[in-house]
């Protein structure tokens, strides 16, 4: 075998943190991995043969075996099928002189995602441990968070060191009775979030009724929230029990608190000081006991700056604030979630898709503007998309919409992407002009658009624009 001199630069000063062991009957092999990974991996064991290499992995661990295919004693696919069966957690690697259609098609099926082709290089050699490695770390991560949901009373699937600090503050705020502020951009669960102090307060017993601001007419949601007398108004033919009466000795939550109309606020500011309730149309107030939880995906500090939303409403609901974190800083939770969602949507009688190593790159890779419901929504839609048991890279990518860019492609646009871009010039000179127009002023805008303040802002955010520039640029004019 011919050796290649030259070293990966990327660890020249660092070893990969790796015990590898190495199967070949041929001597000159077995040299040239030893010579070649010495340097570069933490440890290295080399042995001639498939029993002395199962001899060693009943004496020690390793996480990475790269083991020949065609050996006199045992080939290499029944040292596979062992190690599977007794050491699942080690990452595999096979290599062979004589690939062929047949052995890549039973290499798969016995789940090896690895494979060298003999003459090999030092660079072969060693980033393709390096891509085992990441793996075996990545199935080590994934164990772990199987383990916490195992463990996890509030139904969230992760175990990054952002998700465990919004479970230990869920925790502690949890049994106490003060109103809590969920901040996070949309997509992220505050919803879950909510149910879940709700589940370890003492009110679990009572209902939790959610209510999204944003959803709900201007016009109807302060019948909604407080309810209405009868003959009230027009259509007011009987009293209604109002959302908040609704529950008491339970837990209110209300989405996108942002979006309440102004004018209503003192009243819910009356309900969190004294419990107060007045419905529409009533003189006789009623009473509820009621915990609030509160969520919004926009800044309530730069609302209440702007005089879009009460100082004293803002000050009252963000007793204790929990700040939730965009998927794409989560890091390894990504793939834990989309195997979680696979099983979720996996149709009757069928077995659970599972992710290709490609597959997990793409996912990983992917910057997640939707979060944790376009990472659901996926799942969901891999089941219509997938041709096989398995998720491909290439199906990944066509339905969130990237493209596997060959040379031949390279700076070329295609339809859909020239038609969204322009829209998206387009819609952008629209709304800077419009801000411009009313001096930052958002709900005035809003009217002008005809758009409801929070499809607006939903647009505002995606384009980058700022309202805030605009109140600034007209306060300078």
């Amino acid at each position: 075998m011919a050796e290649d001199k030259s070293k990966p630069k990327t660890l020249k000063s660092r070893k990969l943190d790796a015990k590898v062991l190495i199967i070949d009957d041929d001597e000159g092999v077995r040299a040239f991995c030893r010579q070649a990974l010495h340097p570069l991996v933490t440890s290295v064991e080399v042995v001639e043969s498939a029993s002395a290499g199962m001899m060693q992995l009943s004496k020690n661990s390793f996480d990475i075996v790269v083991t020949d295919l065609q050996m006199p004693e045992m080939d290499g696919y029944s040292v596979v099928e062992q190690i599977r069966s007794r050491w699942a957690s080690v990452e595999i690697i096979v290599m062979t002189a004589f690939p062929g259609e047949g052995v890549v098609d039973r290499l798969l099926n016995l789940g090896i995602s690895y494979m060298l082709v003999k003459p090999i290089s030092i660079p072969q050699l060693f980033y393709t441990i390096m891509g085992a490695w990441k793996m075996a770390e990545l199935r080590r991560e994934n164990e772990s968070l199987h383990r916490v949901m195992a463990e996890n009373p509030f139904g969230i699937v992760g175990n990054s060191e952002k998700i465990r600090q919004v479970t230990d503050e869920m925790r502690r705020v949890g049994p106490l009775d003060v109103p809590v502020l969920i901040e996070g951009e949309s997509g992220t669960g505050k919803e879950l979030v909510a149910r879940g102090i709700h589940a370890c307060s003492r009110r679990e017993k009572g209902p939790f009724i959610a209510v999204n601001c944003a959803a709900v007419s201007p016009m109807l949601i302060e019948s909604e929230l407080f309810g209405h007398a009868k003959g009230a108004f027009t259509d007011a033919r009987t009293d209604k029990t109002g959302l908040i009466e609704a529950a008491d000795n339970g837990t209110l939550f209300l989405d996108e608190i942002g979006e309440m109309p102004l004018e209503l606020q003192p009243k819910l500011l009356r309900v969190l000081d004294s419990g107060e309730i007045l419905r529409v149309g009533d003189t006789k107030p009623r009473y509820a006991d009621v915990r609030v939880i509160a969520a919004t995906n926009r800044s309530l500090q730069e609302q209440v700056d702007a005089s879009e939303f009460r100082s004293d409403l803002f000050y009252r609901i963000r007793g204790f604030g929990i700040t939730l974190p965009p998927l794409h800083q989560r890091g390894a939770d990504v793939i834990g979630l989309a195997e979680h969602f696979l099983k979720r949507y996996c149709p009757a009688g069928r077995k659970p898709l599972k992710l290709t190593p490609e597959a997990r790159n793409v996912l990983m890779a992917h910057p997640w503007p939707g979060n944790v419901r376009e990472l659901q929504n996926l799942a969901a839609a891999l089941y219509a998309a997938a041709t096989g048991d398995d998720v491909r890279a290439q199906e990944v990518m066509k339905l969130l919409g990237v493209r596997d860019a060959g040379p031949e492609n390279e700076g070329i646009l295609t339809y859909k992407e020239f038609k969204d871009s322009e829209l998206a010039r387009v819609e952008a000179d629209y709304f800077r002009g419009l801000l411009a127009a009313f001096g930052g002023n958002v709900s005035r805008a809003s009217e002008a658009a005809g758009m409801h303040r929070a499809n607006l802002r939903e647009k505002l955010n995606r384009h980058g624009l700022d309202a805030d520039e605009f109140r600034e640029q007209a306060k300078g004019a």
